[in-house]
């Protein structure tokens, strides 16, 4: 059978540590910690490092469980909703796609996905145009920066339709 979690050396030992995290946080540094506490300055960095770790284990752990937590009780609530919007009522669907963005959220499914790029920029907005239909720079450098053509005319854009292609060309003629 092992030591009491109250024991007066149990005890002593948490204070020892609490002082030690409290005496960092006000700026202090390992060797004044130490002295204080009457300890090596490499024993002051280790008691302060196991500490943060031991804290931020527990903080995880709570993390963890208050996570759970919050989807069973987002879990209740859409199912009290669920059979209500499944029949279309506005109010209802509105109230569960919330709840799917909160849930969302919690499990972080909505987390930005990073892509790789190969190439450089260049490459990746000539692989765009192409995509789209667009001329590449070298033909449309004839434009000028005002969209008409050297000839004057407006510049043709063939992912838009005329009526926006005539507005770009500046005359103000949407239609």
């Amino acid at each position: 059978m092992g030591e009491s979690r109250t024991s007066a050396r149990r005890v002593a030992q948490a204070e020892r540590r609490l002082k030690a995290i409290q005496l960092r946080k006000t700026g202090q540094h390992y060797a004044a910690i130490g002295a204080e506490l009457g300890i090596s300055e490499a024993g002051a960095f280790l008691l302060v490092q196991r500490e943060l770790h031991r804290l931020n284990e527990h903080t995880a752990e709570a993390v963890v469980e208050l996570r759970r937590l919050e989807l069973e009780r987002l879990d209740a609530m859409l199912l009290g909703l669920w059979a209500e919007a499944s029949t279309g009522a506005y109010l209802s669907v509105d109230r569960v796609l919330g709840i799917m963005e909160r849930r969302a959220k919690l499990l972080g499914l909505d987390a930005a996905i990073k892509q790789e790029q190969h190439g450089t920029i260049k490459h990746q907005i000539e692989y765009v145009n192409d995509w789209r239909g667009v001329a590449h720079p070298a033909a449309v450098s004839a434009s000028g920066a005002d969209g008409r053509a050297a000839s004057g005319e407006a510049v043709q854009y063939p992912e838009r339709g005329p009526a926006l292609a005539q507005d770009d060309a500046g005359d103000g003629d949407c239609g």
